[in-house]
């Protein structure tokens, strides 16, 4: 596509795998993921974070470049669907999203690291490396909260599938889903666009079926057993 561009940056200081900022995406210089996981991932950060910066910034509202406030939710929501369309959302990474919602409202509560950490690991059971990374996420800086928005921010958009809403509007930049009124309303005073660019795992006919699905599919369902092309 003429136009759409995203530097990478390989870096040693990241506190994720994979992050994008600004439209640029930035790549841990230790990164070891498994196979059936690298393309979902790419599609979670490209076909989402750099996607909407890049349509955002074609808008004439700009802002929706950068994000209007609170759209973190959809964008992460966004992005795990992403991963879910493009054909592995394995039921640990899910269970390790629904741990990062108990740890930061056991951090809010002023329950400790180690607490926490043997929450996650005994009660809830996650893999003892994925509890111990949930819980430094929740405690980082602090206390950190933004981890938490990724399953209501999920959960958001498939009542908005289930409502026969076009998938499309969620690309047109960086925004929160009880905003989208307010949005078609300025774009029928020429204030927004439709999106300037789609995600390329909507060019497979897989990932059109797996969208369909997604509009009568409960939030617990939304996981795969095994990789699917």
């Amino acid at each position: 596509m003429e136009g759409f561009t995203s530097d990478v940056v390989v870096a040693d200081d990241l506190n994720s795998l994979l992050m994008v900022s600004r439209g640029r995406l930035y790549i841990a210089e230790d990164i070891r993921v498994a196979r059936s996981r690298v393309d979902p991932l790419i599609q979670h950060e490209i076909g989402t974070h750099v996607v909407t910066h890049h349509n955002g910034s074609q808008q004439p509202l700009t802002q929706l470049a950068s994000g209007l406030a609170h759209y973190d939710a959809l964008q992460e929501g966004l992005g795990v669907l992403a991963e879910y369309l493009a054909g592995y959302l394995p039921a640990e990474r899910m269970r390790v999203i629904a741990g990062r919602v108990i740890a930061a409202d056991m951090m809010l509560h002023g329950t400790t690291f180690a607490d926490v950490f043997a929450c996650l690991d005994d009660e809830y059971q996650l893999d003892t490396h994925d509890a111990f990374d949930v819980t430094v996420r929740a405690f980082r800086g602090g206390g950190l909260t933004k981890d938490a928005v990724y399953l209501a921010g999920l959960s958001d958009i498939l009542d908005y599938l289930s409502e026969g809403e076009p998938f499309e509007d969620l690309f047109i930049g960086k925004f929160a889903l009880s905003q989208m009124d307010t949005l078609r309303e300025l774009a029928g005073q020429g204030w927004v666009h439709p999106p300037d660019v789609m995600p390329r795992y909507l060019e497979n006919p897989a990932a059109i079926k797996r969208l369909e699905r997604c509009r009568q599919m409960p939030l617990d369902q939304l996981f795969h057993r095994e990789p699917h092309a």
